[in-house]
């Protein structure tokens, strides 16, 4: 067991403000989880409660950051109907709804067509996902590169090219 010294128990003053700050973040966020879900239920019935949006999208974010991608896009898709109801499509919030939507697709597709196992390999679900963001950003470069690799992976030699060159 070895001893520490004082300078070993310092605690840089930016290190105590970045702990403040997320603890005020899980705190609030502690605070929407009643309106969080009341605010999923009321999603499908026309939500136009932008604090409650906000909640829905963080916690997508979080899910998606847990790798709960099924539920990420659902939470996901709920806040973009929800965003496109209140403010509209040429919103700034819908569009970040549908860039956050389209992230979640990526990074689904992303290890199925890759995967060093080939067991886990999915190539035509990747390819689907790919499609997906793809209509929610349509020549976006990062999806256009995911759809190639998904492509190459399906043995559709043409179509990778393609993608991959347009991306």
């Amino acid at each position: 067991i070895g001893t520490a010294t004082a300078g070993d128990l310092m605690i840089d003053a930016s290190d105590v403000a970045q702990m403040g700050e997320t603890v005020d973040a899980i705190a609030a966020f502690v605070d929407h989880i009643e309106t969080l879900q009341l605010g999923t239920a009321q999603c499908a019935n026309g939500l136009t409660d932008t604090d409650t949006l906000n909640s829905l999208t963080f916690l997508a974010l979080v899910t998606a950051q847990q790798n709960h991608l099924e539920q990420a896009e659902k939470l996901y898709r709920e806040a973009l109907d929800g965003w496109r109801s209140t403010v509209g499509d040429d919103h700034p919030a819908t569009r970040a709804a549908v860039c956050n939507l389209a992230s979640v697709y990526t990074n689904w597709c992303w290890p199925l067509g890759p995967a060093a196992d080939v067991s886990a390999r999915n190539p035509a679900k990747a390819v689907e996902l790919a499609n997906q963001a793809l209509q929610l950003q349509p020549d976006d470069a990062f999806h256009l590169n995911n759809l190639g690799v998904a492509l190459y992976r399906t043995g559709d030699w043409q179509a990778a090219v393609d993608a991959l060159e347009k991306a």
